[in-house]
């Protein structure tokens, strides 16, 4: 087995990506994955969605992203990127994938 195969990689520390206005933003880092208010910590990537999203907060908009959840998608507003790899996040709701 390759050593980033994600058989190889405990399910607790699979990264899970996460999407502005369908564009990748970042992964979430360590064990938690976002499911209620709170302060997260995230991988940055260096990508269109995430300056795009950062662009939006500093306009003052509303943000949403969303990433996968087995069928479903789901969806939360990013309220604040207080630092470098930080968000607050809001509002969580679950789109289901029919």
């Amino acid at each position: 087995m390759r050593p980033y195969d994600s058989e190889s990689i405990p399910a607790s520390r699979l990264l899970v990506s996460f999407y502005y206005e369908g564009n990748p933003v970042g992964s979430f880092e360590g064990d938690v994955i976002p499911t209620e208010p709170g302060t997260y910590r995230h991988m940055p990537f260096r990508s269109v969605g995430h300056l795009w999203m950062g662009q939006a907060l500093a306009a003052g908009r509303t943000v949403f992203c969303t990433y996968s959840q087995g069928a479903s998608t789901i969806q939360f507003q990013v309220m604040a990127y207080p630092a470098y790899g930080t968000l607050v996040l809001d509002n969580f709701s679950v789109l289901d994938c029919e």
